[in-house]
């Protein structure tokens, strides 16, 4: 049996999210939420989750796909 020892590298990047929104929007004012141009080379992305109130613990999907909206109210 013949033992080959080398070393492997993966170019795997971890993916970027690229969103593009309005810089402000008032209380009540749907924000409009594109992350079309996010990336993951070179894998493609197949999966988009929103999480509009984050608790930093708990990540519960509000909406999925690249292009949602939100409203923020008080």
């Amino acid at each position: 049996m013949t033992q080959l020892i080398g070393t492997v590298k993966v170019n795997d990047l971890a993916p970027v999210a690229n969103i593009t929104a309005m810089a402000m929007v008032d209380e009540g004012v749907p924000l409009d939420l594109d992350a079309r141009a996010s990336t993951s080379f070179p894998d493609a992305i197949t999966k988009y989750e929103w999480d509009f109130d984050y608790d930093g613990t708990t990540f519960d999907i509000d909406d999925t796909g690249n292009l949602t909206n939100h409203t923020y109210m008080d």
